[in-house]
């Protein structure tokens, strides 16, 4: 889903506890060049959900969609 012109919210369900978890990244750069990291999701969110690193990207955001939502933008 696209949150605005330069961020998008993938949404996947952890399929051990059925939650659904939104994971916000960056698809432009500030000067409006594309960037590919969205679609590197299915790697990136295991290796960070698996290593217990995720928890620090979390962040208040209400969303019916989801039970939380990561901030991935600056990830890297």
């Amino acid at each position: 889903m696209l949150v605005d012109e330069r961020y998008a919210r993938y949404y996947v369900r952890w399929t051990e506890t059925g939650d659904v978890w939104g994971l916000d990244f960056c698809m432009r750069d500030e000067a409006g060049k594309a960037g590919s990291r969205g679609g590197t999701a299915d790697m990136i969110f295991p290796a960070l959900a698996l290593s217990d690193d995720l928890a620090r990207f979390q962040r208040p955001v209400s969303d019916s969609r989801c039970q939380a939502v990561y901030d991935l933008t600056a990830w890297g």
